[in-house]
């Protein structure tokens, strides 16, 4: 399994961030590790999209939901998420991720 280390420019009341990237070989994703602001119970949903999400930032049917569910967040720590299903990404294509935590993500 890989692995991929984003960055975050979050401030002190974001609950979400998008992220996008380019494919250099074939990826499938079944994980999403996210770091909570503060420990405890927390609403998270991911969505997904292939392609960007600039010009989509609004547009809830252009993504699909891949895991909607209560996690229990450690506050700046690495907390795994098991998505429902696994997202192909081929070569080439671009893949747009939301993650949205509703105690607040780093």
């Amino acid at each position: 399994a890989q692995s991929f280390i984003t960055t975050s420019d979050a401030d002190k009341n974001s609950k979400a961030l998008m992220l996008a990237f380019t494919a250099n070989e074939d990826l499938t994703f079944s994980s999403i590790d996210i770091i909570g602001k503060k420990s405890g119970n927390s609403l998270v949903e991911v969505y997904t999209r292939l392609g960007g999400y600039t010009d989509y930032e609004q547009n809830s049917r252009a993504w699909d939901l891949v895991f909607s569910g209560t996690v229990a967040l450690s506050q700046n720590s690495a907390t795994r998420v098991s998505l429902n299903v696994d997202v192909f990404t081929p070569l080439g294509s671009d893949r747009a991720f939301h993650i949205y935590a509703q105690n607040g993500i780093l």
